[in-house]
């Protein structure tokens, strides 16, 4: 299996010169106010005296119990007296004054140690900790109204993520209350330190600047929930009074065969996606509504034309076109879907064509709605709640002039904003062509794809042979068995290998905070994974004092985040993939009605899983799929072109229908976290265990990482929240953890408790959290999390926040450069 490599076979990298930089918008140094630091040490000191009298206390029993046989027994006073004081100290009780008084008589030596011991012991229980949190807990609060009143850029941030507690927010900042705001300080400390201490690229939180454009990024617009527009749309399709006057066309994917007509129906229900095909048996009515709805028809104009020219009964028209329009056959001339620009304006001009008043006032109410989203877009965060009020009750007023039925999206999730902004400039990091190979090896092999990607090919060899070659279609639709295969046994044997020699590294270094990765645990696998890797990659890196630590590695996509580019990093991104697919790609088109799917058209080219998306170039019934030797499978068009299918998406792929997830696994995509240490933890193990810092090079593949169980951390039954704080900092203390950390869920674990579907549905998703045990309102983040999850990650805080001004991510784009 290992074979020697040399360097000149490998592919060669170049840092690209446009780059992404993400921000936190707040600076960690500000959040220091919420340290409850007098408690935390008086913490401190309670732990630390009470070991320190429980040996001191032991000691003294000992002294007693060895004292007492040499009293006489005449003297039972004296006898008593040690034993009754031995007896409490070990009880941790303060000796009676009476027995203090014989032995201040007997042994004064002893009764001296015993007073001072019993003096720290009076003040270690009588340490009033409840007090000193309450008293200091006021200044916390204060200080979190001073961030608050400091930060409006964050109070506007807040209002469109959680808009429902911004009236709790101005009543905060408004009161001297302070018993009430437990649950407003528990939010408020999540996105504190969300702004503070980490960056995402989804996160209205995180400023977002791509660099290398030379055009200042800014906030652009606020955009509706792809569900509410979803919804208006099913709703202008039923309305009795709209549903005649639209144009529509027979499917495109409805075409003859020779049992009848065939359609794929992409189908959603319920959360749920099932694909299948329909077929409709011959008939002369059928051919006739084919060649006629090759030309968009309004619903009134189709019903006539039957009764003129077929002479059918109208009710037996109009139902058997109601049963085509169920059944997909026929299909509105316009289409929604995730790239559609400019969504409720698009709506609108739908509208503002039908010859109806009632089309008229529906469009009307449409361009009031834009109207008041342009309006908060451009309104600080208290103006915000007012127009956010107003947008809610134009919804409403749409909803009831519509009439539609069922249950609406939470109202709280009607509204996101992009998030890019003017950041501070960064470093572009120096890396060596060997550890970029090494990672983009170990990327590879541990995330599975290549053999993923083997095996696709294999089991189409199979079936079509070596040269083979079907319909784009059919391979979706039929999903290929999966047939032994040496090559890609011999990959996951690879990543195996290298999974054991990573895992037994660790175990011999399990002590040691930082362990480098030898190079030959690697090296003989490059070769094996060469021909998979995507044409370019992007880092996800933190610098921290001339080390670099990545947080992930996607090969095949370019920038992340795109609902949060503006027009030109759209176009840097545009010109990066036709770079690196040699104008090959076509961005796929889906409808999956996702709450923030609103993604931009970056490529000219796209590929729609439905033919009712508008503008697609490319169709599934277009093209073809085909095996080239040594190349694997490929999709071409009708002139045998290659066709690309990239996926540019914050869409999890998980909700789409099976058929548009197997397109999406033709996508040259990689994607690693440097979450390594979750594959090698022990799920039975009822004890905190550690795993070192990984590096490869100089780049930080894993953080140093703990996983504690969650039981621990949970509060208990009539423990007070001082109390439950003091046992967390004895485990922390007696394990040797940090005091600062990252709460990250163990997926491995996580997953086998909740399908994915239930896992993002959750009413509070499990991100990583930022930790600090210096403060109450983070213990109670901390307590909620253990509640939520069964296994919990700690992650060291690696770079440390506080040696920055602004918590800072680069996205480094890698591109293959031929010497």
């Amino acid at each position: 299996m290992t074979e020697t490599v040399a360097l000149k076979t490998l592919r060669l990298w170049r840092v690209a010169g446009q780059h992404t930089v993400r921000e936190g918008s707040i600076a960690p140094s500000a959040m220091k106010g919420l340290h409850h630091l007098r408690t935390f040490a008086l913490l401190q000191w309670h732990l630390q005296e009470e070991q320190d009298l429980k040996n001191t206390l032991q000691n003294l029993a000992s002294s007693m119990e060895t004292r007492v046989p040499l009293v006489p027994e005449e003297d039972r006073s004296q006898r008593q007296a040690l034993i009754r004081v031995r007896r409490d100290l070990l009880k941790n009780k303060v000796p009676r004054v009476v027995d203090l008084e014989v032995l201040q008589e007997t042994h004064p030596d002893l009764c001296q140690r015993v007073q001072e011991a019993a003096n720290r012991l009076q003040q270690w229980l009588e340490c009033l900790l409840e007090t000193v949190l309450q008293d200091e807990h006021l200044q916390v609060q204060k200080h979190l109204k001073d961030i608050l009143k400091g930060h409006p850029d964050f109070l506007s941030s807040l209002e469109i993520s959680v808009p429902d507690v911004m009236d709790a927010v101005r009543d905060f900042l408004n009161s001297e209350e302070v018993g009430k705001w437990r649950k407003l300080e528990n939010t408020l400390c999540t996105y504190l330190s969300r702004a503070a201490f980490k960056t995402s690229p989804l996160s209205r939180f995180t400023r977002q600047e791509v660099h290398g454009s030379g055009v200042p990024e800014t906030r652009t617009q606020v955009l509706l929930n792809a569900a509410l527009l979803h919804r208006f749309w099913k709703g202008i399709q039923h309305h009795p009074d709209l549903k005649p006057h639209l144009l529509y066309r027979w499917n495109p994917d409805c075409t003859p065969h020779e049992k009848g007509f065939e359609l794929l129906l992409l189908d959603r229900k319920d959360g749920k996606a099932a694909d299948r095909w329909m077929v409709l048996p011959h008939s002369a009515l059928l051919w006739w509504l084919h060649q006629t709805l090759q030309t968009p028809h309004t619903l009134l104009d189709l019903l006539e034309k039957m009764q003129a020219v077929l002479k059918l009964d109208p009710a037996r028209s109009e139902g058997f076109v109601l049963q085509l329009l169920d059944r997909q056959v026929l299909i509105p001339e316009f289409a929604l879907d995730d790239l559609t620009p400019e969504p409720v304006t698009a709506l609108q001009q739908v509208l503002s064509g039908l010859p109806v008043d009632f089309a008229q006032e529906v469009s009307s109410l449409l361009g009031e709605l834009q109207a008041l989203l342009d309006h908060y877009s451009q309104s600080d965060a208290m103006t915000r709640r007012g127009v956010q009020a107003s947008i809610q009750q134009q919804v409403h007023l749409i909803q009831e002039t519509l009439s539609l039925e069922g249950p609406m999206p939470d109202s709280g999730r009607w509204l996101y904003e992009n998030a890019s902004a003017p950041t501070h400039p960064a470093t572009l990091p120096e890396l060596d062509q060997e550890t970029i190979n090494l990672v983009h090896t170990l990327s590879m092999l541990l995330t599975g794809s290549a053999a993923k990607s083997l095996k696709q090919e294999e089991s189409f060899v199979q079936r079509y042979g070596p040269e083979g070659q079907t319909s784009l279609t059919a391979y979706l639709l039929n999903p290929l068995e999966e047939t032994p295969s040496s090559a890609a046994q011999d990959l996951q044997h690879r990543a195996q290998e290298v999974s054991r020699g990573l895992k037994r590294l660790i175990e011999q270094n399990r002590e040691a905070r930082e362990i480098q990765i030898p190079a030959e645990v690697l090296a003989p696998h490059q070769n094996s994974v060469r021909r998979f890797q995507p044409a370019g990659w992007t880092w996800l890196m933190q610098q921290h004092r001339g080390q670099w630590v990545l947080n992930t590695a996607l090969g095949g996509v370019g920038v992340l985040g795109l609902r949060c580019l503006t027009p030109s990093s759209k176009a840097l991104l545009k010109t990066r993939l036709e770079r690196l697919y040699a104008g090959k790609a076509a961005q796929l088109r889906v409808t999956s009605q996702s709450t923030i799917n609103h993604n931009p058209v970056v490529l000219d080219r796209t590929l729609g899983t439905l033919s009712s998306l508008e503008k697609s170039t490319f169709r599934l019934q277009d093209l073809q799929v085909q095996h080239v030797q040594g190349q694997g499978l490929q999709v071409v068009d009708s002139l045998g072109e290659q066709v690309i299918p990239l996926y540019l998406s914050t869409f999890v792929p998980s909700f789409l229908t099976p058929t548009e997830q197997r397109l999406i696994d033709l996508a040259p995509q990689v994607g690693f976290r440097s979450y390594i240490v979750e594959s090698f933890c022990d799920p039975q193990s009822p004890n905190v265990q550690h795993f070192p810092r990984l590096k490869l090079g100089e780049v930080v593949v894993s953080r140093e990482a703990w996983v504690v169980p969650s039981e621990g951390l949970i509060r208990q039954k009539n423990e007070t929240e001082v109390e439950h704080w003091r046992r967390v900092l004895a485990l922390w203390q007696a394990n040797g953890l940090p005091e600062r950390f990252f709460l990250s869920p163990n997926h491995t674990l996580f997953e086998e408790k909740l399908d994915i579907v239930a896992y993002f549905s959750k009413e509070r998703q499990l991100k990583p959290q930022f930790i600090d045990l210096q403060s109450l309102l983070y213990v109670r983040l901390l307590e909620r999390w253990a509640r939520d999850c069964p296994a919990t990650l700690l992650y060291e805080v690696f770079p440390d926040p506080f040696d920055q001004n602004l918590v800072q991510e680069i996205a480094v784009e890698l591109e293959e450069h031929h010497a």
